[in-house]
């Protein structure tokens, strides 16, 4: 992979929208809590992140395979969602490449 961190589009991703990031921590609220606005508000998957900077896996969802880093989104609101940990290097990069992007 040429480049750190790729954000590969899956859909629209608004413009001038808020960010939330639910990464997992000690505890797991803020994934827990992103999961809970992500479902609420109906938010679709708008992105997710490739990187080999991020731990090889996948998550499985009633038999279908999703990226470990998500990027959900609606006209008003971006949330990043990770159910993997991932490695602080990464964030860096794919929040560098977001604002660069945006």
């Amino acid at each position: 992979m040429s480049e750190p961190v790729k954000v590969v589009k899956r859909g629209a991703v608004p413009n001038n929208a808020l960010m939330l990031h639910g990464l997992p921590d000690v505890g797991l609220v803020g994934l827990i809590a992103t999961s809970h606005i992500i479902t609420q508000l109906k938010m679709n998957e708008v992105a997710y992140v490739d990187s080999e900077l991020l731990p090889p896996v996948v998550v499985v969802h009633e038999r279908l395979l999703f990226a470990p880093l998500r990027i959900y989104g609606n006209t008003d609101l971006i949330a990043s969602f990770a159910e993997a940990a991932i490695p602080a290097k990464a964030v860096q990069h794919a929040c560098m490449h977001h604002a660069e992007a945006g």
